[in-house]
């Protein structure tokens, strides 16, 4: 169907409110560390779009007019009804958040394809534009000056605490900004246009974020591609407006980017000059590809988690959100901990908790209809406002490849503004005939939504807020001395009151939560920490490091059936895994079974199955019990598989022998020398010092 032109209406200020919402949440964050950012940008992005939604319709109760319709809407519809169909299968609670996400991300797309068409998308553009430059500028200003109000916790990252989550938002803008430097080459003096695209840039540059400069990389090639495609089909090239706007952008790039700073040096390359930092992390994708623990490769060992995912469920997935949930059972068997909550790549994640069937092929049509988009229609008319919106989305698309920017606030509002923008001119107008029902019936929905959203905010913060709390009383807990019983019982309380009201508020909250547990077991407060530990287990069943905490802390209590029913679960989760082993010898040795510990222990000391952690444990077992020679043999196994501890372990042999229990002088002094003779020279005054007295002349003879 043929697209026609769909009025505006005067009284409808949906526009200004999505356009000040483009602005605002990439450009205010939380000056606090009570409230996470990317919670503050979700709720201005939900009360933006919703608040627009309202007015939309309210408009159009006063004044009827037609909708404007696109096939594209019903992507993120579909997406919306099937998460909220894989609560079946999947986890209720994050189904349901994916399909409130969709809902507002189709809400947007519909609302884009009515608001931002014509004329008004220059609205939304500038808006995107601004709302970049200031996210720019907080980057501009810590790199220089090292000064910034919002908390961070991987600088330069301006208002997203990651400054991997502000490139990838900042990248996705650039092209937008580069079509208003060309859009307005000839109005403003000559070149001064070329200002606009340079904040981005710069900020890019400076977070150093890989995915990013991947974005740029391609941008260069489409810039090449289009210009030669233009030159071949003997189109006018960018004349000189163009061409002098675009030197100004170079040169303020190269200028600024000679500024030194020391805080290059505090990331990741180590450097103190922008384009040294640039190249070296360019070049730190080849560089870590050995180190194991690397982030490129902890990249790597979740992209090969979520194609086991798909593997196993190819046409359902996993369900909707599920995939933090599910993953610990695809990764390898020696993780105990989720690598991240997220896949790092948008695409792999929607295709294991999707499937292939609404995922698969919910990304085959958008990826057609762009493609749709992208094709020149005779007689090649110029339009570089529809390809920068594209290549705006190749930039998306790109580092969502590498992360996950389209789960985040930002990145989902500019996924639905451009996707709008994009097919508005193709639209066509529908319902106009049904009149002021339809609109009135918006109207319901928009009013509930806020209803919703200011309901579910304040729930969000209440949980968050209290959540934080509780981890700032955690922190001076493990500050304290374990001596100081009235401080450490006053700040047990505290944190006790502040995790219950937070975790009633979302007992769902994986990150936080298990952060407290561990300092509240680190000081032996095993209630408060196992009903922690159990609030997370009951939402994320398959973490292994989760059910050997509880398994362990139910065990300090004694708690035989409570701890037996935990390593039941993480031993089936992990049968082979030496951990595991460890956590079953100190659950045995804890609950009164000492003999079946002690037994188990041979066992595996005859197989070989030990490593460092379950040596030491088979080693306190026979102290513990006074089983000397199952203490010796853990010595003795740990010596010789780790010689760079065989120093601590020959003395540790030495201290049994001279045990009054054993008695054994002449083991215990060759025990000893052996133990001085691997150290070296500098630090052997100081082990004879803690070699008992009575042995310390003998063992000195012998060196």
């Amino acid at each position: 169907m043929n697209s026609r032109p769909i009025p505006t209406l005067s009284n409808d200020w949906s526009a200004g409110i999505l356009a000040a919402t483009l602005f605002l949440v990439p450009a205010v964050g939380v000056p606090h560390d009570y409230l996470l950012q990317d919670t503050l940008k979700s709720a201005v992005a939900a009360f933006g779009v919703l608040a627009a939604g309202l007015l939309f319709f309210m408009a159009r109760c006063i004044q009827p007019r037609a909708l404007a319709w696109h096939w594209i809407v019903l992507i993120p519809v579909t997406l919306c009804l099937y998460a909220l169909c894989s609560s079946v299968w999947g986890h209720a609670y994050l189904s349901a958040v994916e399909s409130l996400r969709w809902l507002l991300i189709g809400a947007l797309v519909f609302l884009s394809l009515n608001v931002f068409a014509g004329p008004r998308q220059s609205r939304a553009f500038w808006a995107i534009h601004w709302g970049a430059v200031a996210a720019s500028l907080w980057i501009m200003v810590y790199v220089w000056t090292g000064l910034t109000p919002f908390p961070q916790g991987a600088p330069p990252a301006a208002t997203f605490y990651n400054r991997n989550f502000a490139a990838e938002y900042i990248v996705t803008t650039l092209p937008l900004s580069f079509y208003l430097a060309w859009k307005h080459r000839s109005v403003w003096s000559v070149g001064v246009s070329g200002l606009l695209p340079v904040p981005g840039t710069i900020a890019v540059l400076m977070t150093g974020t890989r995915s990013a400069l991947l974005a740029l990389l391609v941008y260069a090639c489409c810039a090449v591609a289009w210009l030669a495609w233009r030159r071949v089909h003997k189109l006018a090239l960018p004349d000189r407006a163009g061409r002098a706007s675009l030197l100004t952008t170079a040169l303020c790039v190269v200028v600024l980017g000679s500024i030194p700073s020391s805080r290059y040096s505090q990331l990741p390359s180590h450097n103190d000059k922008l384009w040294d930092h640039v190249f070296a992390r360019a070049q730190s994708v080849s560089s870590e590809l050995e180190p194991p623990k690397s982030s490129f490769n902890m990249r790597v060992a979740m992209w090969k988690a979520s194609v086991r995912m798909l593997q196993d469920k190819p046409w359902t997935g996993v369900g909707a959100g599920a995939w933090e949930v599910e993953v610990p059972r695809y990764q390898d068997p020696d993780t105990m901990l989720e690598l991240d909550y997220y896949a790092h790549s948008d695409i792999l994640q929607l295709l294991s908790e999707y499937g292939l069937v609404v995922g698969g092929l919910s990304l085959a049509f958008l990826l057609a209809a762009c493609l749709q988009r992208a094709a020149p229609t005779p007689p090649l008319p110029q339009d570089p406002q529809r390809y920068a919106l594209l290549a705006a989305l190749i930039g998306l698309a790109t580092v969502s490849l590498f992360g996950f920017p389209l789960r985040l606030a930002g990145g989902g509002m500019l996924f639905a503004v451009l996707l709008g923008m994009l097919f508005s001119p193709v639209a066509y107008p529908v319902l106009g005939s049904l009149g002021k029902r339809t609109y009135a019936g918006g109207v319901a929905v928009f009013s509930l939504g806020l209803l919703a959203a200011v309901w579910l905010t304040m729930l969000a913060g209440r949980a968050e807020y209290h959540l934080l709390r509780a981890l700032d009383y955690t922190q001076q807990l493990a500050k304290t001395p374990k001596t100081s019983t009235a401080t450490v019982h006053d700040l047990v309380d505290h944190i006790h009151h502040e995790a219950t009201l937070g975790i009633q508020a979302n007992p769902h909250y994986r990150k936080l939560s298990p952060m407290i547990s561990e300092v509240l077991m680190a000081h032996s407060q095993w209630p408060e920490a196992i009903w922690i530990l159990e609030s997370v287990v009951a939402s994320r069943p398959h973490v292994p490091a989760l059910l050997e905490g509880l398994a362990l802390a139910r065990a300090q209590l004694g708690d035989r059936q409570g701890a037996d029913a935990a390593l039941a679960k993480l031993q089936a989760l992990r049968p082979a895994q030496p951990a595991i082993r460890n956590t079953e010898l100190v659950v045995l040795a804890n609950t009164g079974r000492d003999d079946t510990a002690r037994a188990r222990a041979q066992a595996w000391l005859a197989d070989g199955l030990v490593d460092v952690k379950l040596l030491q444990s088979i080693y306190a077992l026979g102290l513990k019990t006074h089983d000397w020679p199952l203490a010796l043999s853990a010595l003795r196994h740990r010596n010789r598989l780790w010689p760079e501890q065989a120093a601590d372990g020959h003395f540790r042999m030495g201290m049994v022998y001279a045990d009054p229990a054993v008695h054994n002088r002449t083991a215990a002094v060759e025990a000893f020398r052996q133990g001085l003779d691997v150290l070296p020279p500098a630090q052997r005054e100081n082990y004879l010092q803690q070699v008992p007295a009575s042995l310390r002349a003998d063992v000195e003879k012998g060196t």
